[in-house]
């Protein structure tokens, strides 16, 4: 008896599809949920910003990838499944390259550079390779939901009771901070992204009406934290995403009035308050770049990409090579572009925006094709909210710099994995969707 077709092999007779050993059945969801655990210890490490911090991530995600060759020798066979990690690889090839021919402005920090994008590496291979069960996404979400949720929290309590300059009421900031972060801006980043999750888990049809409610408060709570945390960039990043998200329910999934009304509600409300918020948000510390400093900023990284447009300068040396273009006069460093597609231009080139630009073309065109359904479906469910989440980032990375916090671009880069992962046909779940696909087309 043949099993039903897969969107990724085919036909999955099994003649030409191994089943997984029940003996390993566990392994996966244990090295995802691994990945999962080093994320949150970033988020909660102020980002993942300090050397200590860094290694941490660093090793586990060697640990992470270990784990994938021990598992892939125990199946007997190798799986990579996501096309994407095609221009991906690319991309990483590309400061191996710099370092190679001497084509950086400063090696050391290129060397530090690329084996962070190696670290996000894990994360995303985690994501793509080890995520294809339905019964694991509906866990992943739920915990994602739970983490957001308790974290947001704690981030909106501090900031109403400790004073604005201390982080645990002992790491004193420049009072930018906000949660475990040093900067609000990147506490926003990171929020738009885990709120998709609470979305998806509190309209599921396959939860209780508990769950779902606990779960609507707790993306309610998250999207709170955003607006409290004053970061504009943030704020029009999960407006955005919340469109996105509607127009994909009110399109393609068979929604009550009742829960459209809602989900328009949620836009406006947002909308809304950040509009009353943005007096506030707009006397912020000076030590935050202001509007007009991050468009002279980007003005002068064109020069930059011009002395080097096919290569880029090296991974990591935009805080080296801009103060030779700078055209305005300050006493700050200049820490980043403040914005992310600038940054990465300057530092790989043309040729690494092409590479990231097709590397994301495939992570959606591969999310577009499993994202029907989500109501009914946990693969479909997370899928979605993962291609929002990182739509989010997209948006606010041309304000800020979360690609350069090492938790945030870990974070983003898992997610990358979740929307280019293809289901799991060895899943029970996905076999019977499979069943009821092909008979309805039949």
């Amino acid at each position: 008896m043949n099993l039903p077709s897969s969107p990724v092999t085919g036909n999955t007779s099994p003649e030409n599809q191994p089943v997984r050993p029940h003996a390993h059945a566990w392994s996966e969801p244990a090295i995802l949920f691994a990945a999962c655990g080093l994320l949150a210890f970033g988020v909660l490490a102020f980002g993942a910003v300090q050397e200590w911090a860094i290694c941490v991530l660093e090793c586990g995600a060697g640990l992470l990838f270990a784990l994938w060759a021990a598992y892939q020798i125990a199946l007997r066979r190798i799986r990579v499944s996501t096309v994407a990690l095609i221009p991906a690889l690319i991309l990483l090839s590309l400061p191996v390259l710099q370092l190679a021919t001497g084509h950086t402005a400063y090696f050391y920090a290129t060397r530090y550079q690329l084996l962070q994008w190696i670290a996000y590496g894990g994360f995303f291979f985690v994501a793509s390779e080890f995520s294809g069960s339905s019964s694991a996404r509906k866990r992943l979400a739920i915990a994602i939901t739970v983490f957001g949720t308790l974290y947001a929290m704690f981030a909106i309590i501090q900031g109403f009771l400790a004073p604005p300059d201390l982080l645990y009421g002992v790491v004193k900031t420049h009072g930018t901070g906000f949660g475990s972060y040093t900067n609000r801006n990147h506490y926003a980043g990171l929020m738009e992204m885990l709120v998709p999750f609470g979305l998806v888990t509190s309209i599921s049809l396959s939860v209780p009406a508990s769950l779902r409610l606990l779960s609507s408060f707790g993306s309610l709570v998250m999207l709170a934290s955003i607006f409290a945390s004053g970061s504009r960039g943030g704020m029009v990043a999960v407006v955005i995403a919340l469109i996105v998200f509607v127009y994909h329910y009110w399109r393609h999934e068979r929604t009550s009035s009742a829960v459209r009304t809602i989900m328009a509600a949620a836009i406006l409300a947002s909308a809304f308050i950040g509009f009353f918020s943005y007096e506030r948000v707009a006397s912020r510390s000076v030590m935050e770049a202001t509007d007009s400093i991050r468009l002279q900023i980007a003005r002068d990284s064109l020069r930059l990409v011009a002395e080097h447009p096919v290569l880029g300068s090296g991974l990591g040396t935009f805080t080296t090579v801009y103060p030779q273009v700078r055209t305005f006069p300050t006493s700050l460093f200049v820490n980043a572009a403040h914005n992310d597609y600038v940054q990465l231009t300057v530092e790989t080139g043309v040729l690494g925006m092409l590479c990231a630009v097709a590397f994301l073309f495939l992570v959606f065109q591969n999310a577009l094709r499993h994202v029907h359904r989500a109501r009914q479906n946990w693969f479909s469910a997370v899928t979605l909210a993962a291609m929002v989440g990182c739509i989010a980032l997209l948006v606010h990375s041309l304000f800020d710099f979360n690609l350069e916090i090492p938790a945030n671009a870990a974070t983003f880069a898992f997610l990358t994995g979740l929307a280019s992962a293809t289901p799991d046909p060895d899943s029970k779940h996905d076999r019977e969707r499979h069943a009821k696909a092909s008979s309805a087309r039949g």
